[in-house]
């Protein structure tokens, strides 16, 4: 094998950074359309709804309880409030799965050794937890799995869009505001 440090990282760095972005874009989108919901239900001025949803503390998992929660009272369509169940789930996981990768100990870079292996493995990270038992040290994601996880943060994206889309069609103009 190659000294470590002659190894190319950059698909590692790449598959780590594109699903930070990625998962990011979720609570933007959530925090748009929810302002977009707001703005269909007679909030005049753009900045009060975007000045609250930018609180930093408000979690991707918070927004998309709150868009779902939204779109339950507006619209009583079963398609939107599984679709908006579904936005909800694949949000938490994917919560989880973004804080592991950035929070975890990556054993990349042309500083690190892997003591004995003739190859790189496919894993090349931990990720320490403490537990009332102790440590529990869990595996982080291989690129194929990031890779994965890049398509789901994307597919939510849709979903979000899309069951905007659901309300926008389900809500009668004569109860919008005018």
């Amino acid at each position: 094998m190659a000294e470590m440090r002659d190894i190319d990282w950059s698909e590692h760095y790449l598959a780590i950074g594109t699903f930070v972005v990625e998962f990011e874009k979720i609570a933007t989108r959530l925090r748009f359309c929810y302002n977009c919901v707001l703005q269909t239900q007679g909030l005049k001025v753009w900045d009060l709804g975007a000045n609250l949803l930018s609180i930093v503390t408000i979690s991707p998992e918070s927004l998309a309880v709150a868009y779902g929660s939204a779109m339950k009272i507006l619209s009583n369509d079963t398609e939107l409030g599984t679709l908006t169940d579904d936005i909800y789930k694949c949000t938490k996981v994917l919560a989880e799965r973004r804080n592991e990768i950035v929070h975890g100990e990556w054993r990349i870079g042309p500083e690190m050794v892997i003591v004995g292996a003739d190859e790189l493995p496919s894993r090349v990270g931990i990720k320490r937890k403490s537990t009332r038992a102790g440590q529990r040290v869990t595996q982080l994601a291989t690129i194929d799995e990031i890779s994965q996880h890049i398509a789901e943060a994307r597919a939510v994206v849709r979903m979000i869009d899309h069951a905007f889309y659901l309300l926008l069609v389900s809500i009668d103009p004569s109860d919008a505001q005018q």
